[in-house]
């Protein structure tokens, strides 16, 4: 069974999620990086490649941002116990995902998109909109 939550539950939550999302501290499933322990610092010509794998991880790492906030988004106003716990237990999945790309982003030495509140928000937004609109 899904508690209700009010409206100012709902905003503290989906508020929660955000800060959590942009420190990096949200709940997985705990399952392990799939890369495990095969990262590995090489030579100079492999360091130039771990550059641009890092700025290429950082889209994909903002990608995940906006998934949390998709997630968050369609969550607001969903009533069904079904669909709820489909939305959190999706979330808790890419709450993985986003994990493993900011372990990668750290070993490449690169950083996170100063976009990512925006991404969040966005995702957030469009998620509203589409949970109001219906199938």
């Amino acid at each position: 069974m899904v508690k209700a939550l009010s409206f100012l539950d709902k905003v503290l939550c989906s508020v929660d999620n955000f800060l959590k999302t942009s420190v990096g501290s949200l709940d997985g499933t705990g399952r392990d990086n799939p890369a495990g322990s095969s990262l590995k610092h090489g030579d100079s010509q492999q360091t130039e490649k771990l550059e641009k794998a890092g700025n290429l991880m950082r889209v994909n790492h903002s990608g995940e941002v906006a998934a949390q906030g998709l997630y968050q988004g369609q969550l607001f106003f969903e009533n069904n116990a079904t669909i709820v716990n489909y939305l959190r237990h999706a979330a808790k999945e890419e709450a993985d995902h986003l994990r493993w790309t900011e372990e990668y982003l750290r070993f490449a030495s690169s950083r996170k998109s100063y976009l990512n509140p925006l991404w969040y928000w966005a995702g957030f937004s469009l998620g509203l909109y589409m949970q109001q609109r219906g199938p």
